[in-house]
């Protein structure tokens, strides 16, 4: 009797273990969804003339992305702006601050105003309201 039990636990332990390794394998074999959304963007961001800043700034926002590529534009543009607005600010600031060239004062004021009307347009782009 006490081999029979000492069998039946050896051979539930060895089914158990046999279960758990296969499980494994099967959860190894599909990747996770935040590994998908990322892949998502690896992939998108392929095909962009940086990648690697492209994929590196939309990382972060994978969890919101997933795979959609509405989403991944409006996200790109969104960054796009605020990086926009943020050197056009730095440009600005400099400009007062630093005693500038004739070519590089002439230049300050085309450049921000370059920047000025794309935040202007960002609004009806990201809407798809207006023009391309």
């Amino acid at each position: 009797m006490e081999g029979s039990y000492f069998f039946n636990a050896l051979a539930a332990l060895f089914i158990l273990l046999q279960l758990t390794t296969h499980m494994n394998t099967c959860s190894a074999a599909r990747p996770s969804p935040n590994e998908a959304y990322a892949e998502f963007i690896k992939t998108s961001c392929r095909t962009t003339t940086y990648p690697q800043l492209c994929t590196s700034s939309l990382l972060s926002y994978a969890s919101k992305i997933q795979t959609s590529p509405k989403i991944l534009a409006d996200t790109a543009l969104s960054i796009a702006l605020a990086t926009a607005h943020s050197t056009s600010t730095a440009i600005t600031k400099l400009s007062k601050t630093q005693s500038l060239k004739p070519g590089e004062a002439a230049a300050n004021p085309r450049l921000c105003g370059g920047l000025r009307r794309l935040r202007g347009r960002a609004p009806n782009v990201h809407t798809g309201n207006g023009t391309p």
